[in-house]
């Protein structure tokens, strides 16, 4: 058995070549390759150098739609007489964000930490999907006038929705699932 550990020094691309000289002999190996970056207290970080101070930065941004979701149902609580269903919706957009960013932020720790994400990209992907088709929901609804102006759709709107949305949620699912798996195939 041979091992070898190759420390890189300078930035440039390596390759790695076996040739075996003995006509009518065969080789079996396992080769294992591994990239990661130190950090200054010795241990493996699996991120890009760029990407390293992502997990903290996504728990930053969690804990900030966090304390926004608080303070919009704070508002919706206060002013209960003019709040609509719109608000919920738009409620629920924010936790969606918020689960969304937690996932991103667990997703990346745990490929810092062992070099795989551990099935939290899958969840990420899922309150991706639901966030951007709670958003566009959103945007559509308060296009038409839904919930300010009026408590109802028209019939041409509720056609319109009931074409738009799920061409919506067609073109996010192919996304996600090219990300996601396409993450899986490299």
């Amino acid at each position: 058995m041979y091992e070898h550990l190759y420390t890189v020094i300078s930035l440039i691309e390596y390759s790695l070549f076996f040739v075996n000289w003995v006509p009518g002999t065969s080789i079996s190996m396992k080769v294992r390759t591994e990239k990661y970056n130190l950090d200054p207290n010795g241990s493996k970080d699996y991120l890009l150098v760029g990407s390293t101070r992502l997990p903290g930065l996504y728990l930053f941004f969690f804990l900030s739609y966090l304390a926004f979701l608080g303070l919009w149902g704070y508002v919706c609580v206060v002013n209960k007489g003019v709040v609509h269903r719109i608000h919920v919706l738009m409620a629920a957009l924010l936790l969606m964000k918020a689960l969304n960013l937690i996932c991103a932020a667990e997703d990346k720790h745990y490929v810092k930490v062992t070099g795989t994400p551990h099935g939290w990209d899958v969840l990420f992907y899922i309150f991706q999907f639901i966030r951007v088709v709670l958003l566009f929901t959103v945007i559509v609804l308060i296009g038409t006038g839904w919930s300010f102006l009026k408590p109802f759709l028209q019939e041409k709107e509720k056609n319109v929705l009931m074409v738009v949305v799920p061409l919506q949620i067609l073109y996010v699912a192919a996304q996600s699932c090219s990300q996601l798996f396409g993450r899986y195939v490299h």
